[in-house]
């Protein structure tokens, strides 16, 4: 299918194509991207070279997928909500364009995001592409966030939480913790790795333990180190037990948020759920395995060490609103006042 040139002008010389393809089986793999960019023999030769050697396909396409994590730090995916009383005013294009009209005018915006999903997306695709995309710096020791942000009634906690039972709609929460099983026992498995979990609810600009009864917890640092409220709960398990434990830790902390009806769903979270997991690495815990598929580290040195933690959030924030136009009552008109100015404050954070 790709057919070599007899030969290329380079630097005033004729090079045959059979030579192209010759160096281009000994240059190394982090050299192959720039190769292939040089010209189209060179392109062609490459192209060539990977459908024969798979081995070197998928040593490319690992190097290429390490770049690219590398390199980017926060990913941006929309999901829209199925609309079930006709046509909706969003449309999504090329899986990442998205176009937004008013009702009653062809009028409207478009917004670009790393990935854009429609209305019959399952949990599992987007989920997925989430996890993939974000979950591999953890095993180089980075700190991870996942934040669901949106309106009232757009879908936040069905994505971030889903069913809280077993089966196709759990949502990210769940799913995550599945995913970071599996790069775990890929990476080197569960020896002298361990995992502690919390679970806290902001509600009003309160804090309150979600496994503790919703204990009200005071607005204090338990460290100068780390931002985590003093008197949260902390439970532990070992990593090999983190799927079946975390899950039964999930359901418990988000049975117990702050819900209420409102004029967009009739079980609207009225908090901002925060899960923080944290993923301890012991004197036995070991790094990347030789050869794998997983996010490389830059460096030896970032590899997580004996007595690191490395700390993954999981945010369902709650929705944005017009509180004085849909409040149901007093209660409801304080609880968007609250959320509209704790994201308001967010969006200042995210713009410094």
């Amino acid at each position: 299918a790709h057919q070599l040139p007899m030969s290329v002008k380079l630097l005033n010389l004729d090079v045959p194509g059979a030579v192209v393809a010759k160096i281009a089986s000994f240059a190394p793999v982090a050299g192959l991207p720039a190769f292939r960019r040089i010209c189209v023999l060179f392109h062609t030769a490459l192209a060539r070279l990977l459908s024969k050697e798979t081995g070197l396909q998928s040593a490319l396409e690992s190097y290429l997928q390490m770049k690219r994590l590398n390199s980017k730090r926060v990913w941006v995916v929309v999901r829209a909500r199925p609309f079930n009383d006709g046509p909706g005013c969003v449309r999504i294009g090329n899986q990442k364009k998205v176009s937004v009209t008013g009702s009653g005018t062809s009028q409207g915006f478009e917004f670009f995001s790393d990935r854009a999903f429609g209305g019959s997306a399952t949990q599992e695709e987007v989920c997925g592409y989430i996890g993939s995309r974000v979950l591999p710096h953890a095993m180089n020791g980075e700190h991870v966030c996942l934040m669901a942000y949106g309106q009232t009634g757009s879908g936040k906690t069905h994505t971030m939480f889903g069913s809280l039972e077993a089966g196709e709609n759990q949502g990210l929460a769940f799913r995550a913790v599945n995913m970071l099983a599996r790069l775990l026992q890929e990476g080197g498995g569960f020896a002298g790795l361990s995992v502690d979990f919390s679970f806290l609810e902001v509600y009003n600009d309160e804090l309150y333990d979600l496994l503790d009864c919703q204990k009200k917890l005071p607005k204090q640092r338990s460290t100068q180190a780390h931002c985590v409220p003093m008197g949260l709960t902390r439970r532990h398990c070992k990593a090999d037990q983190m799927e079946e434990q975390v899950h039964a830790w999930l359901r418990e902390g988000a049975a117990t948020r702050t819900v209420g009806k409102t004029v967009f769903n009739p079980r609207s979270s009225r908090s901002h759920g925060i899960v923080l997991l944290h993923l301890c690495w012991g004197s036995g815990s070991q790094g990347q395995k030789s050869g794998s598929r997983l996010l490389a580290s830059k460096s030896q040195s970032l590899r997580p060490t004996a007595g690191a933690e490395t700390r993954i959030y999981l945010v369902d924030l709650a929705g944005s609103e017009r509180a004085g136009l849909y409040a149901m009552d007093q209660d409801q008109l304080k609880e968007g006042e609250h959320i509209n100015l704790s994201l308001s404050a967010l969006g200042r954070v995210v713009g410094a």
